[in-house]
């Protein structure tokens, strides 16, 4: 796999890489299900609709995922990636902060 430029759409401050390579949907599958089993790869999922696969980001406040989408190129498949926030993590927060404050 080799690294490819950062999607110019987003803030180049926290873009995401496009991976391309030249393994197919069930190579890139295998290889990660191998790293997943050795954990190298927390919260690893490829049982998902829409999404080549999921794996946990851990991060500063709250934790994230990282989702993979692939998209067919030039004799490779490319690998472009993005964070979402589960929102449980912020509501259970924000639900807690207003309970606390005291008229």
């Amino acid at each position: 796999m080799s690294s490819q430029t950062s999607d110019p759409t987003n803030n180049p401050d926290t873009a995401l890489p496009v991976i391309e390579t030249d393994l197919d949907r069930a190579g890139v599958l295998d290889r990660l299900g191998r790293a997943s089993r050795r954990g190298r790869l927390p919260g690893y999922s490829d049982q998902l609709d829409g999404s080549l696969f999921r794996v946990a980001a851990f991060g500063v406040h709250f934790d994230r995922q990282l989702l993979a989408h692939e998209e067919p190129g030039d004799g490779c498949t490319r690998i472009r990636f993005r964070s979402r926030l589960p929102l449980k993590a912020p509501a259970i927060l924000a639900v807690a902060l207003l309970l606390s404050v005291e008229p």
